[in-house]
């Protein structure tokens, strides 16, 4: 079993795991069925604080324990062992009893002198009902984070869209103005010219008056022309949507981190996961975009995301690996299964790797999140 190398807090929950001797005569069992493999007993308490007596370090808590729980796991609602149960106080009338537990310290103190290797972590231990409740709450910020930011870009999209509304309807009606009262211009200057080329062709000035008219009517036109084109206030509409692409074109877009194809070395994400029995915190990922990964398992894909279980014929759990390239995330949820509803999984012949994911009944659940 994993052992806990970290601090017990005061008030933790614990069980007391063992084989009491009351319990098995109370059920009247002999020898025979001694020898047989029984379930053990558990027993539930808090943790009272740290004691040391005169020979070593201990444990003191209040989870019932009797003669046959010595050399019995102390352990923590995550499954790892925090002391070796191995001796308890007497009641003396109303005096509430207490067991003390060889702490973890001096049992990796021991292993190490043996020579024993012995899994072990300090990760401290969080409920998997913690775990999914700030998962909703970073996911709820999250979408609240997005809508908050479509909020800010539409409203900055608006003033800039009023900006240059207004800046636009001010250019129509400054290049309007000029454009008739340049026509206004051209018509007058054209009149004058008519009226000279008249006087001119009076007088038998007869070539020089008709240039002079020639020139008459070239400004009449010219006045003509440059009034009709003069800009329509139905040009503001455009002009504006032609500017808001120009300026959103050079906008530079920001790209999600997707991860491509290739190898990763993925770092645990201890904020976001739930670890119990194991102290790994990086894991090296090689990812194919059919998803395949580490060039020997097929990931099947739902929406953004690509999964499997599996489930090893050596161990009782279920373990469900994901891989959700548009956040770059890999995420582990592994499900320690009792027995019934491993024999139950195994009859119905379901393929693990793409069947319905594990029964609601899930103890000690374990989720890394890289």
């Amino acid at each position: 079993m994993t052992i806990f190398g970290g601090p017990v807090a005061d008030g933790a929950d614990v069980v007391a795991i063992g084989y009491p001797g009351s319990v098995d005569r109370a059920q009247g069992l002999d020898l025979d069925d001694l020898i047989n493999p029984m379930s053990p007993v558990k027993t539930t308490g808090t943790v009272s604080g740290g004691r040391t007596t005169k020979q070593f370090d201990t444990i003191l808590h209040t989870a019932p324990i009797a003669s046959g729980n010595s050399g019995g796991p102390l352990i923590d609602n995550c499954g790892r062992v925090l002391g070796v149960n191995s001796f308890g106080s007497i009641s003396e009338g109303n005096d509430a009893e207490f067991g003390f537990a060889v702490s973890a310290r001096e049992i990796l103190s021991f292993l190490r002198q043996t020579n024993v290797k012995a899994g072990s972590t300090a990760t401290p231990c969080r409920s998997a009902a913690e775990i999914s409740e700030r998962e909703r709450q970073r996911e709820a910020a999250a979408r609240a984070q997005v809508a908050a930011a479509k909020a800010a870009e539409a409203e900055k999209r608006e003033r800039e869209e009023a900006q240059l509304r207004t800046g636009i309807t001010q250019d129509i009606i400054a290049e309007r103005e000029n454009r008739i009262a340049l026509a206004a211009l051209m018509l007058a200057l054209s009149l004058l010219a008519a009226g000279g080329a008249g006087i001119l062709l009076l007088q038998g000035k007869r070539n020089p008056g008709i240039a002079t008219a020639g020139g008459a009517a070239v400004l009449l036109l010219g006045a003509v022309i440059i009034f009709l084109a003069r800009p329509d206030f139905s040009e503001i509409d455009d002009r504006v949507a032609e500017a808001m692409q120009e300026n959103a074109a050079d906008k530079e877009p920001q790209q999600p981190g997707i991860a491509t194809a290739g190898k990763y070395q993925c770092t645990i994400n201890p904020q976001r996961s739930r670890i119990t029995v194991s102290q790994e915190n990086e894991l090296l990922f090689d990812w194919a975009d059919g998803g395949c990964v580490n060039s020997r398992t097929q990931y099947g894909r739902d929406g953004a995301k690509w999964s499997r279980i599996f489930v090893p014929n050596e161990e009782q759990t279920v373990t469900i690996s994901s891989f959700q390239p548009d956040r770059s995330e890999f995420t582990e949820e592994r499900y320690l299964m009792g027995l019934d509803a491993m024999t139950r999984r195994g009859r119905s012949g379901q393929n693990m790797a793409t069947g319905p994911a594990p029964p609601t009944s899930r103890p000690w659940p374990i989720s890394r999140i890289w």
